[in-house]
């Protein structure tokens, strides 16, 4: 496989896996706006189990973003001098703390 494929494959991952973060995080979101409403002790099991379900694949994708985005950036090195790439990781970090 040539370099070129390769950093297309790189960066294909690492929108696929934002994407993919997104997508299994919202569902937890969706939990949280559905259980407000809920009174039933049944459905509110139900949903966090479904929450819970959903964990592991938003860390794993998360691990994907932060990954390929490093891989992405030693393919191109001068990403690493550049303040919109250690903001967004900065940023990151803060929301990963926070929430």
């Amino acid at each position: 496989m040539s370099w070129v494929v390769l950093h297309q494959w790189i960066h294909f991952l690492h929108i696929a896996s934002a994407l993919g973060f997104v997508g299994v995080h919202g569902a937890s979101i969706v939990v949280l706006y559905a259980i407000r409403n809920e009174s039933d002790r049944g459905r509110i099991e139900n949903l966090l189990g479904l929450s819970a379900k959903t964990v592991i694949a938003m860390y794993l994708s998360l691990a994907l973003v932060v990954g390929t985005g490093f891989w992405a950036g030693f393919e191109e090195p001068e990403v690493f001098g550049q303040a919109w790439f250690w903001w967004s990781l900065v940023i990151l970090a803060l929301t990963t703390v926070l929430m």
